[in-house]
């Protein structure tokens, strides 16, 4: 199967702080979190992408100016993230809404009574890398719920063996859909990805 045999998946893709050439020191830090649920349950079957989504800009603690960069790049601007809350207050918040959709225990550990579901992303990076190495930055710790993920990234690849190896808007655009939107904002990337996800399903 292209997809896992799961009832869900949440699909998130950050946005983070970065600089063309330079190494963002301690870590880099997420400047927009969201995320988009897929659904290939019951009446969702063979797959739905819901309407419904999280997505807030983030407060970074380190590097509080965001570079030309980042700011070209992902199309945030610094007023955006000034007025933003700390990743302390966005988990939180984040953990609410998976609760309220029956994901999440109110500690943070998956509940899975409704069938089971999985944190999606395109590539290891949003996660395994900036994710992880912000929590250990700020001494959060890393809700149990992210104990594991899918890399959609890495499942295209092995799925689509002759398809292209390049960046989400080409894989998106060969499976035959268009792209949804501007590339590298968080949502829109989360939206294409969770397109490319659903697609992928209704094809296993």
């Amino acid at each position: 199967r292209p997809v896992p045999d799961l009832a869900a998946l949440v699909v998130i893709d950050f946005e983070w702080t970065a600089d063309k050439g330079r190494k963002m020191l301690p870590c880099c830090e997420i400047i927009q979190f969201p995320a988009v649920i897929v659904r290939f349950d019951g009446r969702h079957a063979p797959s739905t992408v819901l309407p419904d989504h999280f997505d807030t800009f983030v407060r970074p603690r380190f590097n509080p100016a965001l570079t030309a960069f980042s700011k070209e790049l992902c199309g945030i601007s610094q007023d955006q993230v000034d007025v933003a809350p700390d990743l302390s207050e966005v988990l939180p918040q984040f953990l609410r809404w998976l609760e309220g959709l029956g994901l999440v225990t109110p500690d943070g550990e998956k509940d899975e009574t409704s069938g089971r579901w999985c944190f999606a992303t395109w590539s290891d990076a949003d996660i395994g890398g900036t994710l992880v190495a912000q929590l250990e930055a700020y001494d959060m710790r890393l809700p149990a719920c992210f104990s594991d993920w899918v890399d959609l990234k890495l499942l295209f690849r092995r799925h689509y063996k002759h398809g292209p190896s390049g960046g989400l808007k080409r894989c998106v655009e060969y499976l035959g859909l268009k792209f949804e939107g501007h590339a590298h904002n968080g949502l829109v990337d989360a939206q294409n990805t969770a397109r490319l996800a659903a697609h992928m399903a209704q094809r296993s």
